[in-house]
């Protein structure tokens, strides 16, 4: 049961981050403005987490600092434009240029590190990112009669500069997921997402009076941005961090993925939106792709597999 914790607090994250899309569509409908969010989230993540990590006393840790910093920095950018990208763009481009991440974090890991990755998993990143197509744009699939080449080609049409920040936003994703995976086999999990969050508040800070978005002294949409900042910014970073020390980037990018399941069985129960079959198959889809990267193969299995890569390669 041990050997699967990580990979439970990586599932318990993206439960959370799935029910945030509610909470930060509750603050933006009250009136909040998105550096506004940023910010909220990063003081009340950052405080909470503090009365559990003050005691490490990372404050006078050299290195956990800069590693917090950094990692803030790079949680901060990816964040911030994926909220400039999305106000454009809208929710269907953001979910599934954002989920470009789990293309990107296998390239990044075979040509940059030079890691080799199992087969396995890539077949399960290209899975996932199907299953999100499918999920974002199944009214496109259905009103174009499941042609493809024509959905593609009203979505490369309607390429605007908001979507490219937001494919630049699925970079940053794959880049912060990496980067945390090396701060998690370095240091305290709580004390990173301590100065993370601290990190991210002051950035949005500096950015607050450059966007004209200086009034976090909104009356309502307070319960959606204190549900972000403590349970998806503060707890599921901490487990992300946590489950990190274990489970490689590129499975860490697919379990985290399920968000959009998440996010879709929550619109159900909380908004009451329906779903149609192809929703259905693209989570279907989502789903097999955690249980393929998650198959242990035995011994046997894998000499059997060898056997017949080798067959198909002598043909």
């Amino acid at each position: 049961m041990k050997k699967q914790l990580p990979t439970l607090a990586l599932v318990l994250t993206a439960m959370i981050w799935g029910f945030a899309f509610i909470g930060v569509d509750s603050a933006l409908g009250s009136g909040w403005k998105p550096f506004e969010i940023l910010f909220s989230r990063g003081l009340v993540g950052a405080v909470f987490l503090s009365f559990f990590s003050l005691k490490y006393k990372w404050y006078k840790n050299k290195k956990t600092l800069i590693l917090g910093f950094i990692c803030g920095i790079l949680t901060f950018i990816p964040y911030a434009l994926q909220t400039i990208g999305q106000a454009s763009s809208g929710v269907q481009n953001s979910a599934i240029f954002t989920s470009l991440n789990i293309i990107f974090i296998p390239f990044i890991m075979r040509v940059i590190f030079r890691k080799k990755l199992e087969k396995k998993v890539i077949i399960a990143a290209i899975i996932a990112f199907i299953g999100t197509f499918i999920i974002t744009f199944n009214e496109s699939l259905i009103a174009n009669k499941f042609n493809l080449f024509i959905v593609l080609q009203n979505i490369a049409s309607s390429l605007k500069f908001s979507d490219i920040l937001l494919i630049l936003c699925g970079l940053g994703f794959a880049i912060q997921i990496i980067f945390c995976g090396y701060c998690a086999k370095c240091d305290n999990p709580l004390s990173i997402t301590t100065i993370q969050l601290f990190t991210m508040a002051l950035i949005s800070l500096i950015f607050m009076p450059l966007f004209g978005q200086t009034n976090i002294m909104h009356s309502n949409g307070w319960m959606g941005v204190i549900f972000v900042a403590i349970f998806s910014s503060a707890i599921a970073s901490v487990l992300q961090i946590y489950a990190q020390k274990k489970v490689k980037p590129t499975t860490t990018s697919i379990i985290l993925c399920q968000e959009t399941i998440i996010a879709c069985i929550a619109s159900v129960l909380i908004l009451h939106d329906a779903m149609n079959f192809l929703e259905v198959l693209g989570l279907m889809l989502m789903i097999l792709a955690v249980l393929i990267v998650e198959i242990k193969f035995s011994k046997k299995q894998k000499v059997i597999i060898n056997q017949y890569e080798k067959i198909d390669a002598s043909v």
